[in-house]
């Protein structure tokens, strides 16, 4: 991932904001860990807010790497990152209970994003398209765990 931020951006740029990066590690694994805590307390409200957050922000990003590379080559990527940020926004927009209708949208989520990153890795075959395909089935896992309420039922 590394190398393509440093292609995308350039060498200089990512030289120059390097001492960031530990700092957005950092975050990423408190935000990780909050969420572990919030989630073993039994009120999942910060929790399944915080995903939908993460599902913007990776569908956001996502959107604008299509249109980086080219929106015609990368139609794709494209509409996964659509996908993501309208699940996203319909997982913040839920007033009422929040179990069946999360459930299903996140399990959603996971099979969108799982099954696109199983395929573009088996067309594309990078360098590490095995890891990339093993990544696309635990998220297939996940979606089917989260689909069949287990293991907390909703």
């Amino acid at each position: 991932m590394i190398q393509l931020v440093m292609l995308l951006i350039g060498a200089k740029a990512v030289r120059r904001q390097w001492a960031l990066l530990p700092v957005l590690g950092a975050v990423w694994i408190v935000l990780g860990v909050l969420l572990i805590v919030d989630a073993s307390s039994g009120a999942l409200t910060a929790t399944l807010d915080m995903v939908a957050i993460l599902l913007l922000i990776e569908g956001v990003a996502g959107f604008i790497g299509a249109c980086a590379m080219g929106l015609k080559a990368h139609a794709w990527l494209a509409w996964r990152a659509g996908a993501l940020v309208l699940i996203g926004l319909l997982a913040l927009d839920v007033l009422f209970d929040h179990g069946i209708s999360d459930s299903l949208l996140f399990g959603t989520a996971f099979v969108v994003d799982g099954s696109v990153r199983i395929a573009s890795a088996w067309v594309v075959r990078f360098e590490r398209w095995r890891v990339a395909v093993f990544a696309g089935v635990v998220e297939l896992i996940l979606a089917a765990l989260v689909l069949a309420q287990w293991p907390v039922p909703h």
